[in-house]
């Protein structure tokens, strides 16, 4: 059996004494079985003084546990005392009832004496066994011992009464001449067992920690099973087996004894002892000085790591004001401190400086006030803590926040310069960037505009449609490479903005699937549209960069696609918030996995040396596009595999009414019936724009004037008052601008429209130009609809559409005799662009059949309006 190791130590100790005592006990038994068993002379007053050493260690065990309880130990301690107490009463009646001694109620002899013996060692043996398998709690009031102590005072009166005046109940022990009778040796041996069994169960719990000296009381019931067994043998009451057997109990009664004061008395005395010594170990090691002292400052006990901190020697101390060891800045802060302690039990945070052989120290103080004893005068505890390498950190620190502050204050300058310097530049470049647009942007409205204005006319030869068709894509190719590099300069520099309206989604996916189906045609690839049934036809949204987006993304599939063909997938995600799903995929190169990288850097191709189309930024101004509409682009490809992007888009959904007010009502082809003439000023400087905007105003009767500078329109403004002025904002001699703040300081000024006609790319002049009194902007270059639209704003004009010649839809029937009267040109024409599914050259072919016969322009446009381009084309083909 393996003892837990706070138990070995007692244990061997008390095995080495058992052992001594077994080997005693054998050989008392070989030397009285060589000699026999001797009487022992004058055995009646040896036997008392036995009795009687017993009875007073008995009682000393009770005195010890009983005044014991308050240190809080287990309560079994206290039953030990408690029983011992009887066991003691019982041995001095057994004594006092042995023959010789004087008669009590019955005559004194050794039947009366057995009883009490039986009686006090059953008590004992039964005691010692509930305490070993009980277990050890502390007493949780003083009052319990009463419930122990009671109960044992009536056990041992109601023995004596028992035994005194009812003794003949009781079984014969002890037959003089004869000796002992065998139910006494049987109690003997029932009581040697149980003490045996108590000692078993004490080494089983001796397995873990016990807060209690199980060694000992290990020690007590085995010798008293020894004691017990001499107790068996004796045949004459004054035999030296009995002597034996008082000796022996008088040594079980000295082990219980020591180990009743070794856990009551000693043991507290021990762990005070251990405590200080704890406690002194830890003052050691503390760097702080310990201080106590009186309410008047007197020194009473010093503790301190060195001996250097006080100003007079450590043996000198004792009896010392800290005014006599202490500077008296440092005794002053310690007095306050003790005042402040006095007050509030404690104080903390104040600080001493202390001049020391090695140099100066800082203390902060730590001041409780010590619990006295009763009549005692209060006293104080007082740490003081080195903080000298704080301190000292502290002001390194400080030098370091201030050397921080200044180096900071130095790179804020810098970099306040350097701000100012970038501010400067991202000027001059915004300055740049809008003499580009204006520069580039002013001659392609011509171009474009005289395009379209020339392909109205109906008596063009097919030569010469085809070069303005020419002409029409070339300047389009040219300002979509000019746009492209405008955006990406308005993206780097933070001026690129939304601009949200509803519209209708699924008309512009199928816009741009009819275009760039063209290309694919011409390459001999298919391009499919999968569209979910969840997709949603109208949203709010930027339509204009949508659109870019989707033609970027399927015009580069196409660009490297030269077989298979490119798959448009068009989708809902339902994530937190409904996201547009759109995807490009492709069976085209594939991109590796380090271009992939490189993709969405501006100005970079992918393509080889002399393959090369574009400016390299489509995809970089698509992919910011889509994340300032708050979504995501990605890429998934792989070298020869084909590409997929995907994009991820946040929307918000539309009403069919909100996009349906903003739809075109068609081609103007000219002002509806009762509308009055205007006077328009146009202020241009450029020849082509003038004659261009001249035109698009006569188209619809209104009276045109031109000025070609701000000086000039002021002054004609102020000769003609003209309803409307479209204004250039870039022009010689005085700006758009000067002159628009001149004319709203007029007379009358403040009625007439000016709609600002600007190749800016840039938000923020367009709004300095409404700061500056001008109503709205049209950006060149324009289409002819949006100059229509803002005069239609501006003075309430309504037009007539070519829609117009006919309302009921549903009816429509285009035939090929109606188409017979056009010339021939223009009807090779229109079967051409339907062929192409180019979008302008229909429209323009449309606008030159109306004006030949209104009627079948009005069913044409009808037509290319719902995308039924099959009727059209047979209707030209039955013609032959």
């Amino acid at each position: 059996m393996r003892l837990h190791a706070s138990h070995r130590l007692q244990m061997r100790n008390v095995a080495v004494f058992m052992l001594l005592l077994v080997i005693g006990c054998q050989l008392s038994f070989v030397l009285l079985a060589l000699y026999g068993s001797h009487i022992v002379d004058n055995y009646l007053p040896l036997h008392t003084i036995l009795e009687t050493f017993t009875v007073v260690v008995a009682s000393q065990v009770f005195s010890v546990g009983w005044n014991a309880y308050r240190r809080g130990l287990p309560s079994n301690i206290l039953r030990i005392a408690c029983a011992f107490l009887g066991v003691g009463l019982l041995d001095c009646s057994h004594m006092l009832s042995y023959t010789g001694m004087p008669d009590f109620v019955t005559p004194s002899g050794p039947q009366k004496a057995i009883i009490f013996w039986l009686a006090a060692r059953v008590l004992a043996a039964v005691t010692l066994f509930t305490v070993a398998v009980t277990p050890w709690r502390p007493l949780t009031s003083a009052v319990n011992r009463y419930f122990l102590l009671v109960p044992v005072l009536l056990l041992v009166a109601a023995l004596h009464w028992l035994f005194l005046f009812h003794a003949d109940l009781l079984p014969i022990f002890f037959i003089p001449g004869k000796g002992l009778t065998l139910f006494k040796i049987y109690i003997e041996y029932t009581i040697i067992a149980l003490n045996l069994v108590t000692a078993l169960i004490l080494l089983l719990r001796m397995r873990n920690p016990l807060p209690f000296n199980a060694a000992g009381l290990v020690g007590v019931v085995c010798t008293m099973a020894m004691s017990e067994f001499f107790f068996t043998r004796y045949v004459d009451f004054t035999d030296t087996f009995n002597l034996l057997g008082h000796i022996y109990k008088i040594v079980s009664y000295l082990f219980l004894y020591f180990a009743i004061f070794v856990e009551t008395i000693e043991h507290p005395y021990n762990q005070l002892q251990a405590s200080q010594n704890q406690m002194q170990a830890m003052l050691d090691a503390m760097p702080e000085m310990m201080l106590e002292l009186g309410f008047d400052g007197r020194l009473y006990y010093y503790h301190a790591a060195k001996t250097g901190f006080l100003a007079v020697p450590v043996s000198e101390i004792p009896g010392k004001s800290i005014s006599d060891i202490m500077p008296g800045t440092a005794a002053e802060i310690l007095f306050s401190a003790l005042h402040e302690t006095e007050r509030k039990g404690h104080s903390q945070g104040r600080q001493v400086e202390l001049n020391l052989p090695e140099g100066g120290r800082w203390f902060v103080l730590s001041a409780s006030r010590k619990t006295a004893l009763k009549g005692e005068e209060p006293h104080f505890i007082v740490l003081l803590h080195d903080i000298t390498d704080r301190k000292r950190a502290e002001e390194e620190l400080g030098r370091y926040k201030d050397q921080l502050e200044e180096t900071i204050q130095r790179r804020t300058a810098e970099l306040l310069l350097a701000r100012d310097a970038a501010e400067a530049a991202n000027k001059a470049k915004s300055l740049f960037l809008a003499n580009m647009s204006h520069e580039l942007r002013t001659p392609m409205n011509a171009i474009l505009g005289f395009s379209n204005m020339m392909s109205r006319d109906p008596y063009l030869t097919e030569s010469q449609c085809e070069n303005l068709g020419i002409i029409k894509r070339s300047g389009e190719h040219l300002l979509s490479l000019i746009n492209d590099v405008l955006e990406m300069a308005k993206i780097e520099a933070g001026r690129q903005q939304l601009e949200i309206a509803p519209f209708d989604l699924s008309g512009m996916v199928r816009d741009v699937t009819e275009m760039m189906s063209v290309r694919a045609h011409e390459k001999g690839l298919l391009l499919l549209l999968d569209q979910s049934s969840e997709f949603p036809r109208y949203i709010k949204g930027d339509e204009t960069r949508l659109r870019q987006v989707l033609v970027n993304l399927v015009g580069n599939a196409l660009k490297f696609t030269t077989h298979g063909g490119v798959t448009i997938r068009l989708g809902v995600k339902q994530n937190a918030k409904r996201h547009l799903l759109i995807e490009v995929e492709d069976t085209g190169i594939g991109i590796n996995p380090e271009d992939q990288k490189r993709l969405f850097e501006p100005f970079v191709q992918l393509a080889k040396a002399g393959e090369q189309k574009g400016t390299g930024l489509g995809l970089v101004i698509s992919r910011q596009f889509i994340q300032l509409m708050g979504g995501t682009m990605a890429v998934e490809s792989a070298k020869g595999k084909g590409s997929l992007f995907r994009v991820e888009l946040p929307v918000e959904l539309a009403d069919m009414a909100d996009v349906l007010k903003g739809e075109k009502q068609g081609e103007v082809i000219g002002l509806a019936p009762g509308q009055p003439r205007y006077r328009i000023l146009i202020t241009e400087n450029q020849y082509e724009n003038q004659l261009l905007l001249s035109r698009l105003m006569t188209c619809v009767d209104q009276d045109v004037k031109i000025a070609e500078n701000g000086e000039q329109c002021v002054k004609i403004f102020q000769e003609w008052h003209p309803d409307l002025i479209w204004m250039d904002r870039r022009m010689p001699v005085m700006d758009g601008m000067e002159a628009t703040r001149r004319i709203r300081q007029l007379p009358g000024g403040g009625e007439v429209k000016i709609v600002a006609v600007t190749a800016s790319a840039f938000k923020d002049q367009q709004q300095e130009m409404l700061d500056a009194g001008m109503n709205e902007f049209v950006r060149k270059p324009y289409r002819f609809e949006e100059i229509y639209d803002s005069l239609a704003r501006q003075l309430d004009v309504k037009y007539r559409y070519a829609a117009d010649a006919w309302h009921d839809r549903a009816s429509v029937e285009l035939t090929s005799a109606m188409l017979l009267a056009l010339p021939a040109a223009l009807r090779k024409e229109l079967k051409s662009a339907l062929e192409s599914l180019d979008r302008d050259r229909i429209s323009a072919a449309i606008r030159q059949v109306c004006e030949i016969d209104s009627k079948s322009g009005g069913i044409l446009f009808l037509l290319t309006e719902n995308f039924d381009y099959p009727a059209i084309l047979n209707a030209l083909d039955g013609i032959g």
